[in-house]
């Protein structure tokens, strides 16, 4: 049975702002324009979305594509990165609600062995609905990241 069905997009351009500490309306560059993303900021916005094994997972993401190499791939990469998880932990919140307010450490993101995402709840979660599965697709184009998610019973 469909417990619930979530949704989210995000504007990419938003994220870049939070990131490199320009207003969002500035973050509609051209290709060719330098984007600046500052560490500290990423690490921050992480810290506020992400938990223990998701945070570990960007640090090897970052690693895999040379967090501190400036280019502007690099910070598109990691932006995109970002926006999507973030979508992911919203569509999770929209198709939990109204059986559950969910916090942001009790949606759990990862990857499966086939590289496909995966959303697993917390403990409290689960103890208190039951076993959920999870279906998720994750999206980005341009200047949008999506995702939707469905929980099941």
């Amino acid at each position: 049975m469909i417990l619930g069905l979530g949704c989210d997009i995000v504007h990419l351009p938003r994220i870049t702002a939070l990131l490199s500490r320009t207003r969002a309306k500035d973050c509609a560059l051209p290709l060719n324009a330098p984007v600046l993303v500052h560490q500290a900021r990423v690490d921050r916005f992480a810290s506020f979305i992400f938990g223990g094994t998701e945070s570990s997972e960007m640090k090897a993401f970052q690693a895999a594509f040379g967090k501190r190499d400036g280019s502007r791939e690099c910070a598109q990469r990691l932006t995109r990165y970002l926006a999507s998880r973030f979508a992911v932990k919203e569509a999770c919140f929209k198709a939990m609600y109204p059986h559950y307010t969910l916090q942001w450490a009790d949606v759990v993101i990862s990857r499966s062995e086939r590289g496909k995402p995966d959303v697993s709840l917390s403990k409290h979660v689960t103890e208190k609905l039951g076993p959920i599965s999870s279906h998720v697709s994750i999206s980005h184009d341009t200047d949008y990241a999506m995702a939707t998610v469905i929980f099941e019973k």
